[in-house]
């Protein structure tokens, strides 16, 4: 093993590049500091139940090693850039980091990690932006998810723990525990350091994070800067767990509040396209991956095997051995192998073709054969017959004739055509025939190239999905498809857990790769008024009921209130994990008001106008009236309002 350092380091411990030639692969090893080699045993369980957690969004952990009292931990390389660098390189070249940017990061850090919370039972404990990968197309990588059986035990103070390790609590807790709500906190306030554009540094300890949030700017790439939305405030308010507010439960929770919102407050969607452009702006992660990529390069060729510590790695999951490199410098003084001469024969001139017996008259147009009549009239070698470039019509006995004959052939009777043609006259009746054998004697000579092709390999989790290509069925997955025509391809994947499609692009000469997870999303409708949602005529729920579990895919729902004349259509496209929310704005209804005298009137408590009133606005439901009359005093109606007929309401406030 031969080590290459990435030159990062923070609380945790330093981290170099390591390459096994035993397995031809990159691998990160963390040199943890000394505290940690107390909790070995800890950690190397909590490593080895991980063993069988794979996801494109964690790094794989493969085990530890090093010497007695310092541990490494060695995990697989992912190329990228670590968020705080990214944070670092912003600010020092003033380059905006939007909040949908941070946003989408944030957005994507709550998925991983209720992901992980659910599939293993684990949190995190010390997220932080030094903690985070993200790759050149913006997938966010977490790293380091296995050391809570370690910092559990760490009696530290808060202000170490942020002094050092850049962990922090949520604000109403004052020992620290790694549970799910510490993880929310710690995503919130990595989200506060994307929406200032910066590291948090000692100063922004715990006993800021309040002045940090009321602080936060909502900047746009245009750089136009205003203050958080409220409920996003409200949202980090509950992820912070500050005083007086009520904290998210789970991961789950904090994750799906923050997904409705986004729903609610960006229409145009919070998506990956954001964070790809600010990467472009920054310009850094190719150079960075070339860092990379020339330190492994530099460390490959002398690098000894390996030896893991920790759980084995199933041979199956190992990746393909490569070629070992060859070094130009070790072959430069050999000496060159001796070089016997090869017996070559050599080709023999073709012998002279006969003269043809006689040279053949020319007749009038009308009596001139065609030309494959005229050619099987030639003496041989001239001789063209049918079969000649036709396997299968050539006979058994029949010699194959070399293709150079065809052509001559082929040009020989166009040249007795034409002659025939300039001799009685008759040129422009043959410019079909002309242009056509032209045609025919190019395509025997210079066949077109075929079209270079690409592949397409598809997966999905669980795997066993049908996979229609463009609406042609292919296979089940894991399934690799050949030889297609460069261009976009409509994928299907189908199974008993739902059907999603996607879209991917083919290159010629190259294999591209579809791998799509297949569970359960949420959708969720939000109305003024409790309507009942059916899907295929069958109801599933009410827009009271929150959010209403559904398989990935296209999804209609109808959403009808009997009671107030209302029915709505709705088409919902669902992914596997996500939450879909829908907010429904019925029409409203029409109201007129008459009172005797005159009467000021009130609707839910919001005034409308003194009587007489025509043809009013007024919502769908349920609404309380208020009549009120300096000498009468207040009378009050309740009526419900609904969609599909107008209302009157009389007060007489005589009586």
């Amino acid at each position: 093993m031969t080590s290459s350092s990435t030159g990062f380091r923070d609380g945790l411990g330093e981290r170099v590049l390591e390459f096994d030639r035993e397995r031809c692969r990159t691998l990160e090893a963390l040199h943890l500091r000394p505290e940690f080699a107390a909790f070995e045993e800890g950690l190397a369980t909590q490593i080895a139940a991980l063993d069988s957690f794979r996801h494109r969004n964690f790094t794989r952990i493969r085990g530890l090693s090093g010497a007695p009292g310092r541990l490494v931990m060695l995990s697989d390389h992912v190329p990228g850039m670590r968020l705080s660098e990214i944070l670092t390189t912003a600010a020092e070249r003033q380059t905006i980091f939007d909040a949908a940017s941070a946003l989408y990061l944030t957005k994507r850090l709550l998925a991983t990690m209720s992901t992980y919370a659910a599939a293993t039972g684990y949190t995190h404990g010390a997220l932080a932006p030094e903690r985070i990968i993200v790759t050149r197309r913006g997938r966010v990588v977490v790293a380091e998810h296995a050391l809570v059986p370690a910092l559990q035990h760490l009696r530290y103070s808060s202000a170490r723990w942020w002094q050092e390790f850049r962990i922090a609590w949520p604000i109403s807790r004052a020992d620290p525990v790694f549970d799910e709500r510490t993880d929310v906190a710690q995503i919130a306030l990595l989200a506060l350091a994307l929406l200032h554009g910066r590291t948090l540094g000692a100063d922004d300890g715990p006993g800021t994070l309040e002045t940090l949030l009321a602080a936060a700017p909502f900047r746009t790439v245009l750089d136009i800067t205003g203050p958080l939305p409220g409920n996003l405030q409200g949202w980090f308010t509950r992820a912070l767990s500050v005083p007086s507010s009520r904290s998210f439960d789970s991961l789950a929770d904090a994750r799906q509040a923050f997904e409705l919102i986004l729903v609610e407050e960006f229409h145009a969607g919070v998506t990956r396209t954001s964070l790809t452009r600010l990467l472009e702006r920054l310009g850094e992660l190719d150079d960075r991956n070339e860092d990379f990529s020339s330190a492994v390069s530099d460390v490959a060729a002398a690098a000894p095997a390996l030896t893991p510590h920790g759980p084995p790695v199933p041979p199956s999951n190992r990746p393909p051995r490569a070629a070992p490199p060859v070094d130009p410098a070790a072959t430069a003084d050999e000496p060159a192998l001796p070089v016997e001469p090869i017996a070559v024969p050599v080709r023999q001139p073709p012998t002279a073709l006969p003269p043809p017996a006689a040279t053949p008259q020319l007749k009038p147009l009308a009596a001139l054969p065609s030309p494959k009549a005229h050619a099987a009239s030639l003496p041989a070698p001239y001789a063209h017959p049918a079969s000649a470039d036709d396997e299968e019509g050539r006979g058994a006995d029949s010699p194959a004739r070399p293709r150079r004959w065809s052509r001559v052939a082929a040009l020989f009777t166009l040249c007795a055509i034409l002659a025939g043609a300039s001799l009685t006259g008759q040129w422009e009746r043959l410019g079909d025939r002309v242009r056509a054998t032209i045609a025919t004697a190019e395509a025997r000579i210079d066949p077109e190239p075929e079209l270079a092709t690409g592949q397409l390999r598809l997966d999905s989790t669980p795997s066993g999905a049908h996979v229609t290509l463009n609406g042609d069925p292919v296979g089940v997955t894991p399934v690799t498809v050949d030889t297609l025509p460069p261009g976009s391809y409509v994928v299907r994947f189908a199974s008993p857990s739902g059907a999603i499609e996607r879209t991917v692009e083919v290159a010629a000469g190259q294999t591209a790769t579809l791998s799509e997870a297949i569970y359960a999303g949420w959708v969720a409708f939000f109305a003024p008024v409790q309507l009942t949602i059916l899907q295929n005529g069958h109801p599933v729920g009410s827009t009271e009921d929150g959010r209403i579990m559904v398989p990935p895919g296209r999804h209609t729902f109808e959403l009808v209130g009997e009671r107030y004349g209302f029915r709505q259509t709705v088409t919902l496209q669902v992914d596997p994990g996500e939450v879909v929310a829908r907010t429904i704005d019925p029409p409203p209804g029409r109201l007129s008001v008459r009172a005797e005298p005159w009467a000021d009137v009130s609707i839910d408590g919001t005034p409308v106008g003194r009587t007489p009133l025509d043809d009013i606005s007024i919502a769908i439901g349920t609404r309380s009236v208020l009549f009120s009359h300096p000498e009468h005093g207040e009378k009050r109606a309740v009526l419900t309002v609904v969609t599909d007929q107008p209302h009157d309401l009389h007060m007489d406030m005589t009586r």
